[in-house]
Order: structure tokens, then C-alpha cells, then sequence
């Protein structure tokens, strides 16, 4: 070349690159109950871009993104046209290049059930560990069914007792009431306290999405009713009358088998009047017996669970009490010699009467009515006649081991 200094030419050129887009997150909200739901991604705007100058716009194809034609507005309210809608973002630049990425747009179930419970009375039986416990689970404050079958289990403190589930769905706004009979373990005390949860397996797993997944409980206390304990009530011990039956007392033990002063304590002939609390028997400080030993129930009553208790009233052979007088005038006061505590009890007694110079005047025996004052001895007079006025003297020999010695005394006749 003529000049070979100027075959040099230098420009300044900038290549042109795409801004970086990092795929926004999905977005999720609750289904509005026809598959669509309503959706703001307006804050996607802002912090997609790189640089201020960026221009950020959302499309519901990838045709659309890359043309950069029909893009979304508004971006704070869009309704979606079904579960998992991906949207397509552009981010461009001032030089005109652009990013396309997405996102998905997705849909739950935001109609949930709130299962709520309540514990009702409880059916108690005296001395039993069995109760029955009335119970309610509610879903007042939801918006969707409470599905049957929802698991409901029963705590003991802190340890597992029991479990049931409910036997119908629960509509919105309904409850459905039912009871459930447990036995209470022998190691537990007789104050304890029951803890009812609804939508729980055993375990505190639930199997039912629900609003509020915290008044899922209910706690009550309970109180096993046990009988009073009726003290030891001695036996009762009376003399013979005849047959082995006797006379009685124990009113007194109405006040003494008290535990508190509102007990009510009555007395019955059999246990099973004892238990129902009929028949009582009404002349306790004079009752007479109709066997030997009689055993006698005790019912104590508190007002909430009875207690049962028994005494014996048993006989005992007494000595005889003689009277001194006899005036055989058939007025039917002291016509004859009267022993009481006699007959019927010394079946083999004999007794023997004399005059004051010892001849015997009569003699007699179980078989034989009581001496009316008439001589049946040939030694005193005529037989069958009155004896005279004055004092006799008599040998009643009773024939019993206890008594092995015969009773001596005397006995006046007038008339």
C-alpha cells in the first residue's frame, strides 16, 4: 500500500444479554369452591427484576411470554382457571432481550370441619368401676361436614384409656350426642378426672384436617361411690322365753351405726330388704325373735349409695323368776303358781310343793297345768281340794346342766 499506517479501525461494542429470572415460587390459596381460586402475584413485579429499568409481565402461555403480547392485569386479582395454572413470566431489559420463566398456581381445600367435644353426666353405680359416660362432639364454627368415623379417644391422667368414633357425619353447624360405658382400673384412685379428644387415634394423631386443630379436648372429673363402712355390730343376747325365742332391744344401734349424723339406718328381716330398702321393721326396742340364732340386716343409707350390715340375736336359758302369791279365787290375777321363764324352756323341770310340816301337797311337770292351790297328794287332806290359807314351800328341780341345783323358796296362798 502507498501507506500501510492506516489500516487500523477501532469500535466499542456491548453485547446484549437477557437479564437472569429465577423461577418465582408457586403461590397457594384456597379453593373458592368451583376448582378456581384468586390469586396476587403484583409483589413479583418488584422483586423479579434485576435492575430497576427491568420490565416485568406475566402471560398464561409461553407463546404469549415470548411474543410479549395479552400479558395479565391486574396482577393482585387473578382468578385461576383451575388446580396447578402455570404462569409464565418475561423479564425484560432496556436493550429489549428478555427471560421467560413460571410459576404454578395452585388450589386447596380450605373448607375444613371443626370437631369440638363436651363430656355430659356420667351413670355411677354404687361400688363398681363400670361407668357410662354421656359425651357430644360438635362441628358448630365450619365450613365442611365432620365425616363419620371420626376417631375419639379417652384418657385416663395421661394414659390411654379407651376409643370410639363417631357413627354419622356431623353437618355444619350439627352435633351428634352418644355415651360410652368404660371400667376404670383398679389402680386408679376413686377421684380421677376423664380427658375426651375428638380426632384422635390413641396416639394424638389425627386423621381430619380441621380450621382450629386446639379445642380438640375436654376434661372432667369423676368420683367412683363407694358404701360407707358399716362398723361391727355386736350380737345380741336376750333370755330363753320359750322355744328358744326371746325380746329384744337394739333401737339404740340406729344412732350408733351412724357415720354422719344425716344417715338413715333401718332394720330388716332379710338381706334383700336390706338392699331395696322395704319392709323395715318398725318395734326395734321390742322386737321378738321367731328362731334361734335370727340374724338381723342393718341398712345404712347416706342418701347415694346404702351399706349393708347384720347382727345376731341369739337366747340364752335364764334362771326362772318364781312369784310368792297365789289366790286361787278365779279373779285372773294370781290364781295360780306362776314360774316365769319356765315353760317351754326346762322341758324336764319338776316341781314339788309341801306344807310347813314337809308332807307333800302337789307335784307337777311340763305336761301339767300350774299349781292353782288344790292338793293332788292323798297325804294332805282330800284329794283335788283347796289347801288352806298359809305359806308352802316348793323344790323346782329344772333338769338342766346349767342349773344343776334345784331352786327352793315359798309361796303364800290366800284368798
Amino acid at each position: 500500500e502507498i501507506n500501510e499506517e492506516n489500516n487500523l479501525f477501532e469500535v466499542s461494542v456491548t453485547l446484549i444479554i437477557s437479564p437472569v429470572l429465577q423461577d418465582p415460587a408457586d403461590l397457594t390459596v384456597c379453593d373458592t369452591g368451583n376448582g378456581t381460586g384468586i390469586f396476587d402475584f403484583s409483589v413479583y413485579e418488584t422483586s423479579l427484576r434485576s435492575n430497576p429499568t427491568d420490565v416485568v409481565t406475566f402471560y398464561t402461555s409461553l407463546a404469549l411470554a415470548q411474543q410479549g403480547t395479552d400479558f395479565i392485569t391486574p396482577t393482585s386479582a387473578y382468578t385461576s382457571t383451575g388446580n396447578m395454572q402455570e404462569i409464565f413470566v418475561r423479564l425484560e431489559n432496556t436493550d429489549g432481550c428478555y427471560s421467560v420463566g413460571s410459576f404454578l398456581l395452585l388450589l386447596e381445600d380450605c373448607f375444613f370441619p371443626d370437631a369440638t367435644i363436651s363430656i355430659g353426666a356420667a351413670q355411677i353405680a354404687c361400688n363398681s368401676r363400670i361407668i357410662t359416660v354421656d359425651f357430644t362432639v360438635s362441628n358448630l364454627n365450619s365450613f365442611d361436614i365432620l365425616p363419620a368415623g371420626t376417631p375419639i379417644s379417652i384418657y385416663l391422667g395421661d394414659a390411654f384409656l379407651e376409643y370410639t368414633e363417631t357413627l354419622n357425619f356431623i353437618p355444619i353447624g350439627g352435633s351428634e350426642s352418644s355415651s360410652l360405658t368404660l371400667t376404670i382400673p383398679n389402680s386408679a384412685p376413686l377421684n380421677f378426672a376423664l380427658t375426651f379428644v375428638v380426632d384422635d387415634i390413641g396416639d394424638g394423631t389425627g386423621i381430619v384436617v380441621e380450621l382450629d386443630e386446639t379445642n380438640n379436648s375436654a376434661t372432667a372429673n369423676f368420683t367412683l361411690i363407694v358404701s360407707p363402712e358399716v362398723v361391727q355390730i355386736p350380737d345380741l343376747i336376750s333370755c330363753n322365753e320359750g322355744f328358744g325365742n326371746g325380746t329384744f332391744d337394739f333401737s339404740e344401734y340406729a344412732e350408733s351405726v351412724k357415720i354422719i349424723p344425716t344417715d338413715i339406718v333401718t332394720f330388716h328381716l332379710s338381706r334383700i330388704d336390706a338392699e331395696q330398702g322395704v319392709n323395715p321393721i318398725s318395734n326395734t326396742s321390742s322386737f321378738p325373735s321367731t328362731s334361734n340364732p335370727q340374724q338381723i340386716y342393718v341398712r345404712l343409707d347416706n342418701g347415694i349409695c346404702p351399706a349393708m350390715g347384720s347382727f345376731l340375736l341369739r337366747t340364752r336359758i335364764c334362771p326362772p323368776e318364781t312369784y310368792n302369791y297365789v289366790t286361787p279365787n278365779n279373779d285372773g290375777i294370781n290364781d295360780t303358781f306362776f314360774v316365769k321363764g319356765l315353760r317351754n324352756i326346762f322341758l324336764n323341770f319338776k316341781m314339788s310343793i309341801y306344807n310347813r310340816w314337809g308332807s307333800l301337797v302337789w307335784t307337777g311337770d311340763h305336761s301339767k297345768p300350774d299349781w292353782d292351790g288344790i292338793a293332788s297328794e292323798e297325804k294332805v287332806g282330800s284329794k283335788d281340794t283347796t289347801v288352806p290359807v298359809g305359806t308352802y314351800y316348793f323344790v323346782l328341780e329344772l333338769n338342766e346342766p346349767d342349773y344343776p341345783k334345784p331352786i327352793v323358796g315359798w309361796v303364800y296362798v290366800t284368798k
